[in-house]
């Protein structure tokens, strides 16, 4: 039976992520109608490479947390040492995910032939503030570990209010050629901002004085590796995957084909609700959660209500398209009858990340690779015979491939479910 506690911090986390949300949905459907196509085609992009380069650096090492962790969760000099561990990889991996990043930008910006000032120094601002949002992606980790709910939740809704408060202030007010850069420059305040609110933690303001020695370090390395390895190809292939749409539009459509396609990706942000909830709340107890009847009850209601509020949300856009495409302004209407496809590729692709930290949680992150074949089969197949050129077919894509990664992760998560021992609370034994 939930507790009182458990229920109150529940409802503290809901609805200040919701309100949180609210306030980061606001800010991009701002931007969404204020902002002309040409210049958010260009948005759209930036804020792929950036997302590109962030999960480079990633590959995996954000599900290494909570395992390495592990039962020592109350122990913040711990939770610190695992944590500068892992970012210290990160920082690493991001140096070399810029070799990969350049090329890919500099031959779209010259296809599209986007050059020019304004657009150069957006691109200086979106590199700078990857080094913010990694920053803030570890101390993130850190205060989810200490299940700092407020904390979070604070720090989260400020750096949105401030991001809303600053594009709000000058967007109306900087000439269209402008718009890009300050639009980026406020998005890297509102960060830098979250990382502040952060650092007023206790056992967050050590982080950059913590030391460790180089055989608990050795330590360290040997167990991220063992988490690492059976991720790294898949989780790689995931990164790129993450922004297949906007590629794919921007390799093969015009600049109104990757407006389109990030405009209507901009209402899926009801979504981040959830996740942030769950992120803070389901998935540290999920991992700290002994074997058992328990555990199995735990994530199979926790799957019901996500993919039964996941359906509700489905059917909303598939019936009240009208009302949805009202978020984006009169230069999306046209595009209302795609509403449904948006948020349908974003439900699938949610899902089976929910099904994915799930496993990764418990330290069940193999098998991985085994839908990379089919994956991409079916991608050039699609591309083949349907192409990708236009907003309909560039989210049928979508589409497409993020059935294939939620009926993966589900079967594997109900593998986990069917072979996984079922703990005796009273012969204190694990039976079949």
């Amino acid at each position: 039976m939930i507790s009182f506690g458990t229920l109150k911090t529940l409802a503290f986390a809901s609805i200040s992520e919701f309100i949180g949300v609210g306030v980061a949905g606001a800010s991009g459907l701002l931007i969404v109608n204020v902002m002309p196509k040409d210049q958010y085609a260009q948005y759209t992009f930036l804020i792929a490479c950036t997302t590109l380069w962030t999960g480079l650096s990633d590959i995996g090492v954000n599900h290494c947390y909570l395992p390495m962790v592990g039962t020592r969760n109350g122990e913040g000099g711990w939770i610190l040492v695992v944590a500068r561990h892992l970012y210290s990889l990160r920082v690493r991996l991001l140096t070399v995910a810029a070799i990969v990043i350049l090329p890919y930008w500099m031959y779209v910006s010259v296809t599209h032939a986007w050059w020019n000032s304004g657009y150069v120094v957006a691109s200086v601002l979106a590199a700078m503030s990857v080094l913010v949002t990694l920053r803030a992606h570890v101390l993130t980790q850190i205060l989810v570990i200490l299940r700092r709910v407020r904390e979070l939740s604070r720090a989260n809704t400020l750096g949105n209010l401030i991001r809303l408060g600053a594009i709000g202030a000058i967007v109306y007010w900087i000439p269209p050629q402008f718009q890009l850069p300050v639009v980026l420059a406020a998005s890297a305040i509102a960060t830098f901002a979250i990382v502040a609110i952060y650092w007023r933690d206790a056992t967050v303001n050590g982080f950059g004085r913590v030391q460790i020695s180089e055989e608990a370090r050795a330590e360290l390395t040997q167990k991220t590796k063992a988490i690492l390895v059976p991720l790294l190809l898949p989780a790689i292939f995931y990164q790129f995957q993450g922004i297949i749409t906007v590629a794919m539009a921007t390799t093969f459509g015009h600049s109104g084909t990757v407006a389109e396609v990030g405009a209507l990706s901009r209402l899926s942000m009801i979504l981040l609700v959830v996740d942030r909830v769950t992120a803070m709340l389901l998935f540290p107890n999920i991992a700290r959660s002994p074997s058992g009847k328990p555990l199995r009850l735990q994530i199979l209601r926790a799957h019901s209500l996500y993919l039964g509020c996941m359906a509700l949300v489905v059917l909303s856009a598939v019936m009240f398209q009208s009302y949805w495409i009202l978020l984006l302004g009169s230069k999306y209407v046209a595009q209302k009858s795609l509403v449904w496809l948006a948020v349908l590729s974003a439900v699938l692709m949610n899902g089976s990340g929910f099904a994915f930290t799930t496993l990764s949680s418990r330290g069940q992150a193999s098998s991985q690779t085994l839908v990379i074949p089919v994956i991409l089969v079916i991608q050039l197949v699609y591309v083949v015979t349907m192409g990708v050129g236009d907003t309909r077919h560039a989210l049928g894509f979508a589409v497409v491939t993020a059935l294939c990664y939620f009926f993966f992760q589900y079967a594997l998560l109900a593998r986990y479910l069917a072979i996984t021992p079922v703990y005796d609370m009273k012969n204190q034994l694990h039976v079949l």
